[in-house]
């Protein structure tokens, strides 16, 4: 009996995680459409890669995602859990699967563009919030943040600013998309995410 309530237990975790990286997938997508208005920290880098490099934006999302958790190795010498590789996989290849099928469309009507940006970041903080609820390992950037802090006896919130700063200043060099929506998201982005945490846990879905 327990293994199964074991089982049922992974199965729960599996699917907020699977949901948690599809609902990621798609907010960065109806962001990319409006990138004029500004990405992601580390969208901004992948998409300036996209287009000064060539491969596909999701690819390029495993890309950086393995170089992050290869200089977090270096650096610690820890390996993250698989969740860490899982995300970064999942998120990439829905990416690519929504950007090839074109279900979310693109606009020039800057008020649509704006709903697009937020909605977006709303939906990016949600898949995060459940990803994270699933309890199976972070992103890669975050690993790199939680785990170099660490080594290094700084804060988490402080090595945060240093990575994605240092995704910004790169992305930026090759052409990136740094724009308001940027700063924006810098700003909301994880006030929006705790909301979402404690909401699923006010209601016992975690």
């Amino acid at each position: 009996m327990f293994k199964d309530l074991k089982f049922v237990s992974l199965g729960i975790r599996a699917l907020f995680m699977i949901s948690g990286s599809f609902v990621i997938a798609v907010g960065s997508v109806f962001m990319i459409n409006v990138e004029y208005l500004g990405l992601h920290p580390f969208d901004v880098l992948e998409y300036a890669l996209t287009e000064s490099l060539g491969l596909t934006f999701g690819a390029w999302h495993w890309i950086v995602g393995l170089f992050m958790i290869f200089l977090s190795y270096i650096i610690t010498k820890r390996l993250p859990k698989l969740g860490v590789f899982l995300e970064f996989f999942l998120v990439g290849a829905f990416i690519d699967l929504l950007i090839l099928t074109e279900l979310i469309p693109d606009t020039s009507n800057m008020i649509i563009a704006v709903f697009f940006m937020l909605f977006g970041i709303v939906l990016v903080s949600f898949g995060t919030a459940l990803y994270m609820s699933a309890k199976m390992g972070a992103g890669p950037t975050d690993w790199f943040s939680l785990v170099v802090s660490e080594k290094w006896g700084i804060s988490f919130g402080r090595m945060s600013i240093f990575t994605e700063g240092g995704a910004v200043l790169i992305g930026f060099l090759l052409s990136g998309p740094v724009q308001i929506g940027t700063l924006v998201f810098c700003l909301i982005y994880g006030p929006i995410t705790d909301y979402f945490l404690q909401y699923l846990q006010k209601y016992k879905m975690i």
